[in-house]
């Protein structure tokens, strides 16, 4: 943040004789301008090396960031949801009515959900396991969303598939009914989301996303 920065402002110290070093910074702001260059301190007093500059990335929906395209963000503007580039295909809910108890609704919850589902139903093809297991552009924390989460991104599912008619599962089960589970239904250009279940047999599109 400083140009012509010193060691008078923020460093890090590294101590040996090598000719080569790294670092990692974390807890940047967003959107800021950084100025970095190395040191060295010797008998004769502190040389610098040549100035460097980066710019961090500001979060805002739409912005292709760490694995995907930010499709949410909280009111206070930190971090939010990432969504997936692509489907990851159509898939069950569950192949049977075994009760989950994952029956969060809310943003952040999918997570839960998800490992909730998959330490239930363990291996198979259905739409939590292939969240869970899922590897994309270098990252593997990926989820099924939440009732509430594939809300937050049903505007980006409705203009990135182009597709007249549809239905996602979210990671949300009824809690009443193991045979039910929730879903976004995208249908004839209108978005709809109001508390829908269907039968978790069901083979409907599936859209992992992860946190930032």
């Amino acid at each position: 943040m400083y140009p012509s920065a010193t060691i008078a402002n923020s460093k890090i110290t590294y101590s040996g004789t090598g000719s080569t070093f790294s670092s990692s910074m974390s807890s940047l702001a967003k959107g800021t301008k950084y100025y970095v260059r190395g040191y060295v301190i010797t008998d004769q007093g502190t040389n610098y090396g040549n100035e460097l500059t980066f710019t961090t990335a500001s979060f805002a929906v739409g912005v292709s960031y760490v694995g995907g395209l930010i499709t949410y963000i909280d009111a206070t503007g930190e971090p939010g949801i990432i969504v997936s580039p692509s489907d990851q295909g159509t898939f069950v809910w569950s192949p049977s009515n075994i009760q989950t108890n994952a029956t969060a609704t809310g943003i952040g919850t999918g997570k839960a959900n998800t490992d909730r589902i998959y330490s239930v139903l363990g291996a198979g093809n259905y739409a939590a396991e292939v969240c869970y297991n899922l590897h994309l552009n270098g990252y593997s924390d990926w989820v099924l969303p939440s009732f509430d989460e594939i809300k937050a991104i049903k505007d980006y599912l409705k203009t990135s598939s182009n597709l007249s008619y549809t239905y996602y599962w979210s990671s949300s089960e009824q809690g009443t009914d193991g045979a039910k589970a929730c879903y976004v239904e995208i249908s004839y250009g209108t978005i709809r989301w109001y508390g829908k279940y269907f039968n978790k047999t069901n083979n409907f599109r599936v859209r992992a996303i992860r946190y930032f």
